[in-house]
């Protein structure tokens, strides 16, 4: 697993994108209605303050940690939901591969359309190169575009990218939480627009089957999620990636992931889990 590729492969088992580009937008996406701070997670099956641990284990070995946490509603011109994303080593793991790599998103109540996104990565192999970056991202709706804007460890600007958005993309780690929002007992099949690294891409959800699953913290009915992700006309993904949620408890958290990656395969168990208020 190359360094850069440590965050994306944990959050969803996904390969490094193909450098090739999506439609550019038609038109910008409609104005969205403004919420109030206590409406900002209303009927959402997650609330502020819900916690979601996984155990993560790469090729039979356990690595780390793969944390998820939903922020209080967050003020940044209007009221906004807010999602963090954790990935961390165990302390063995550290001796080989030391990665903490966090992703912090905010997005507009109901339609997930993104405000904003930063990504700080901090990945320090046993052998090659210390890899940090620190990356924000910001989204213009109006005119179909988002900015792009890294720095090194020191703080320095090191690169800007003003890159085309499309108008139904949203962040990646919203899209995690948006495929909770979907009834898989009556729907078999999700498509979620995704934006990431100057590309908008596909993530499709096919339902498989429905499986009592057993955690470290209890027995959970779940459905079984086969995820693909797609670029243009050409297939993305390389290795198969599978995804389990809670079907009939009323916050439906995600419970288990299970991927193929470029080197390997990972699968991050449930091992906590807190609802939030």
């Amino acid at each position: 697993m190359t360094n850069r590729s440590f965050y994306s492969a944990l959050i969803l088992g996904l390969c490094c994108v193909p450098q090739m580009t999506y439609a550019i937008c038609a038109s910008p996406a409609p104005k969205l209605p403004h919420f109030t701070e206590n409406e900002v997670y209303k009927g959402m099956p997650f609330a502020s303050g819900e916690f979601i641990k996984l155990d993560v284990s790469y090729l039979g070995i356990h690595a780390g940690f793969l944390e998820f946490k939903v922020l209080p509603a967050t003020f940044k011109n209007q009221w906004l939901m807010g999602f963090n994303s954790l990935v961390r080593t165990g302390d063995w793991y550290n001796k080989i591969f030391k990665a903490l790599d966090e992703g912090t998103g905010y997005a507009a109540p109901s339609s997930f359309q993104p405000f904003e996104f930063r990504l700080t990565q901090d990945n320090n192999p046993l052998i090659g190169r210390r890899y940090i970056e620190d990356k924000l991202l910001k989204y213009n709706f109006e005119d179909c575009s988002v900015s792009e804007e890294y720095r090194d460890d020191k703080g320095q600007v090191t690169k800007s990218v003003h890159a085309s958005l499309d108008p139904d993309a949203i962040d990646i780690i919203s899209a995690i939480y948006k495929l909770r929002t979907v009834d898989f007992v009556k729907n078999t099949e999700a498509r979620i627009k995704v934006y990431t690294s100057e590309k908008n891409w596909w993530l499709t959800a096919t339902r498989e089957e429905f499986v009592r699953l057993t955690t470290p913290i209890g027995k959970f009915e779940a459905v079984r999620l086969k995820l693909e992700t797609f670029i243009g006309k050409e297939l993305q993904q390389k290795g198969n990636a599978k995804i389990w949620l809670a079907f009939n408890h009323p916050n439906r958290p995600l419970l288990k992931i299970e991927a193929q990656i470029k080197i390997g395969s990972f699968i991050a168990s449930l091992a906590e889990y807190k609802a939030g208020k």
